[in-house]
């Protein structure tokens, strides 16, 4: 028969649930498996480590590759601006470009006038940044009198393969 505790009046009767039995630990660590996609993304990563590893680069080639790209990173983050931010109208940085009163026309010239580092610096002055919290979707991003909540799931770059 249940028996009544301390602190239940006398007419409710508490439950015994040391009979119960708690779920094993390992059914909670079946949570931490990998998923399906996992070994998908697993699958392709090592099929193209294998094509890396057959070719692999050069000093002078990947030297050659690093010039190029410092010669053409002004070009290359107004490409990726384009098709990443202003032309992908879910972007989480196009509300953020526009409070700031920002068209890919002033990301161009401003780059082109201050060089990537400053046109960043520039943006960030005017409220173009995530806090971690923004970025985490825990707060909204407030810039003055506008207020927009981040999606975390659209910081991915949209250009990139999934692994």
């Amino acid at each position: 028969m249940p028996r009544s505790s301390p602190t239940t009046p006398s007419n409710l009767v508490s439950l015994d649930t040391s009979y119960l039995v708690t779920p094993p630990s390992w059914l909670a660590d079946l949570r931490s498996l990998p998923t399906i996609a996992d070994g998908i993304s697993g699958v392709r990563f090592l099929t193209e480590m294998a094509g890396f590893l057959r070719n692999p680069v050069t000093l002078q080639e990947a030297k050659s590759v690093l010039r190029w790209r410092l010669d053409h990173r002004e070009e290359t983050f107004l490409a990726l601006a384009v098709r990443a931010i202003y032309g992908h109208e879910r972007s989480p940085y196009l509300p953020l470009l526009r409070m700031a009163g920002c068209e890919y026309g002033d990301l161009e010239r401003l780059t082109r006038d201050q060089g990537v580092e400053g046109a960043l610096n520039a943006l960030f002055s005017r409220g173009v940044y995530l806090t971690v919290d923004e970025a985490k979707g825990l707060r909204p991003a407030v810039r003055g009198s506008t207020t927009t909540w981040i999606d975390p799931s659209l910081l991915r770059n949209p250009l990139l393969e999934q692994h």
